[in-house]
């Protein structure tokens, strides 16, 4: 995925003007033949305008195969009305893919919401930390540029900032990447559940997405202090897992403050958004509200080699 950086609205102008040059299919141009038309008249480098192309073909906008390429019907209802409207749709379409993630989560935990559910931000740590989200995100009038960020509720939802699942991140080999998959399918659920429960989602933050060290991955700010959120996941609905040792020492340390998300069941086979219906409607996620103090009763067996935690039968 093309990282959310290098899509400043100036590219994203580019993205749509190529798009609107491209043969609708079935007619095709030949990659090469497609590189010189569509270059004479969007203009730029050519570099940019490879990475465009791949964009367009990412988000599925533009088939290329067999050394052909051209536009599919997908794209023509974004290609409809004025240059404003054509970037708010592809705009939107970029968003709810996932490509600004990292910017939206950004915003999202370094701002709160005012009365009325509308988002705000200082305008330093916005432009410092989502430049190219506010670039796209000024050319919907209801959002206020100064002397704050600030966009509206009813944006927020149609966009899906903040309540969106934010990106799962995989990583090689394959079973280390199926691993990592699981755990953190489990993590946004966790942040999705817990804002959507929440009256103020801003205060709901991801921490494990920007580091490990902290020994919990999700910080909820809505109490002094803070609450940590441990989550865990695995493919089977027995409830069992893994502590590290910096999770065991943190659990203890924090006491009723630091709490457990299990999820289970899950199945990487599954779609993101019909996965987690379907869990919430098992009943996930299981939460231990005080882990210390679960550990220490008789309800939890732990093998201190690995910390291994299991739930024991009732009775």
């Amino acid at each position: 995925m093309i990282e959310s950086g290098w899509l400043t609205p100036v590219r994203i102008r580019r993205a749509l003007a190529a798009l609107a040059v491209l043969p609708l299919a079935p007619d095709a141009w030949t990659v090469g033949a497609a590189h010189s038309l569509v270059w004479a008249k969007v203009g730029g480098l050519q570099r940019d305008l490879v990475r465009l192309l791949k964009l367009l073909t990412e988000v599925e906008l533009v088939s290329t195969g067999d050394g052909r390429i051209s536009r599919l019907k997908a794209a023509s209802p974004i290609l409809v009305g004025t240059a404003g409207d054509q970037i708010r749709r592809f705009g939107s379409l970029l968003i709810h893919l996932g490509y600004f993630d990292d910017q939206a989560r950004m915003v999202f935990e370094n701002g709160h919401l005012s009365g009325d559910g509308a988002l705000i931000c200082a305008p330093k740590i916005a432009h410092d930390g989502a430049p190219q989200l506010l670039g796209l995100l000024s050319y919907w009038e209801s959002v206020e540029m100064l002397p704050q960020i600030k966009i509206p509720r009813i944006l927020l939802e149609t966009l899906g900032l903040g309540s969106a699942l934010p990106t799962i991140d995989d990583a090689p080999p394959i079973w280390a990447r199926e691993q990592k998959a699981v755990g953190n399918r489990a993590e946004v659920y966790s942040v999705r559940w817990l804002r959507s429960t929440s009256s103020d989602p801003t205060q709901i933050a991801w921490v494990a997405k920007d580091t490990d060290a902290l020994g919990y991955d999700i910080e909820d700010r809505r109490t002094t202090p803070h609450r940590a959120v441990e989550v865990k996941g695995s493919r089977s609905k027995e409830v069992v897992f893994v502590l590290s040792e910096l999770e065991f020492r943190k659990c203890n340390a924090m006491g009723a403050m630091y709490s457990l998300h299990y999820w289970g069941g899950i199945d990487l086979d599954r779609a993101v958004d019909h996965e987690y219906t379907l869990l919430l409607a098992a009943g996930y996620p299981f939460v231990i509200d005080d882990l210390a103090k679960a550990l220490a009763s008789h309800e939890w067996s732990m093998a201190p080699a690995s910390w291994e935690v299991r739930q024991l039968p009732a009775g």
